[in-house]
């Protein structure tokens, strides 16, 4: 992020379980995303992208 930019643009990458909205998880993110922004950089949120590729049982998950 440029120090003299006043909007963030933020792209989140994970994969989505069967089980979950991803309309309320998009939802969800963009608050605690705009929140964090505003709160630690005292930047808004432009523009916010998230890719979610469905969950495969092969896969490991790491959960943070």
């Amino acid at each position: 992020m440029l120090k003299n930019r006043q909007e963030a643009d933020v792209t989140v990458t994970g994969m989505l379980s069967g089980q979950s909205d991803p309309e309320l998880l998009k939802n969800s993110l963009t608050d605690a995303i705009e929140n964090n922004l505003q709160t630690n950089f005292a930047i808004g949120l432009r523009k916010l992208r998230v890719r979610l590729e469905p969950y495969s049982h092969k896969k490991s998950v790491t959960v943070v």
